[in-house]
């Protein structure tokens, strides 16, 4: 069976993109042309970076301890009791003077 075109549903609308938006939001380079490849490999070049980067980290603020393994990092943070008790709580400046009525 050959389709010769799409079916659209019956609320769909065209949208036109003023050119200065589409000046914005398109493609610096052609996709496959040798600039495009090498702006493409850039790109997920950083990308795999930041994926690295993102390694989870774990921080616990009932013992105020801070660990990202994958980075090697271990450590403890001061943290005064009111403060503490508030983050623990979920406590904003109303849900504290909520407490007091």
């Amino acid at each position: 069976m050959l389709v010769t075109s799409m079916p659209t549903h019956p609320d769909a609308k065209t949208i036109t993109v003023p050119p200065s938006v589409n000046a914005k939001t398109a493609q610096k380079h052609d996709y496959l042309s040798n600039p495009g490849r090498r702006s493409f490999d850039r790109r997920t070049a950083v990308e795999r970076s930041n994926a690295r980067i993102k390694d989870p980290a774990t921080i616990d603020v009932a013992r105020g301890t801070v660990e990202a393994p994958a980075a090697g990092l271990a450590g403890t943070f001061p943290l005064d009791e009111f403060t503490r008790e508030r983050l623990l709580n979920g406590w904003d400046d109303i849900g504290i003077t909520l407490r007091h009525e």
